[in-house]
């Protein structure tokens, strides 16, 4: 685990999304975390991250799903960040994704 991803940052993290959004949000902390990674120019942290959600925060029957929404998610900000941080933050996750969590189809 890097520094700046220690569990203290991480559970603050967890702390003030449930704080603002109560104990069941429906945007998940992680998701919010790794799209601002990737808004602030720091989008090496998303792959140690996302492992990160992968082996303690989310179940393996919603890891494909849960995938799948932060691919969408980092796609939906492009309007507001340009492509290149959305392509350097889609890259970046693209690298830690396991291959039974890549999608074997293209949607688009």
């Amino acid at each position: 685990m890097s520094q700046i991803l220690d569990k203290d940052f991480l559970q603050h993290l967890i702390d003030i999304h449930n704080i603002g959004c109560g104990e069941r949000p429906r945007l998940k902390w992680y998701i919010t975390a790794i799209i601002a990674f990737g808004g602030m120019n720091y989008a090496e942290l998303i792959p140690e991250l996302y492992k990160i959600v992968l082996d303690t925060h989310v179940a393996d029957k919603d890891q494909m799903t849960e995938t799948r929404k932060i691919r969408e998610a980092l796609t939906k900000v492009c309007g507001i960040w340009g492509a290149a941080k959305t392509g350097t933050s889609l890259r970046q996750l693209l690298t830690a994704t396991p291959e039974y969590l890549q999608e074997s189809k293209c949607y688009r």
